[in-house]
């Protein structure tokens, strides 16, 4: 068993964010509707809602955006 974390000084990080807010300001509607068009458009609505929604999935699991000092703001955690 070996320790792989490196020693670091982080300068920014994004803010912590609920998967919810987080893939909707990725566009999971948008995707989710672009499935649709291929699949079950009831069973991918379904597992879309299962992933954002704040008494499921959207507030359970945590995002975290780590970036260099000069990165541009990390997408879906600007604010």
């Amino acid at each position: 068993m070996a320790d792989l974390t490196p020693p670091s000084t982080w300068r920014r990080t994004a803010p912590l964010a609920g998967q919810g807010p987080f893939l909707q300001a990725l566009g999971i509607a948008q995707r989710a509707a672009a499935l649709s068009r291929k699949g079950d458009p009831a069973a991918i609505r379904a597992q879309a809602e299962r992933l954002v929604a704040p008494d499921q999935m959207g507030t359970l699991f945590k995002v975290l955006g780590v970036a260099a000092p000069t990165a541009p703001p990390l997408p879906g955690l600007e604010g």
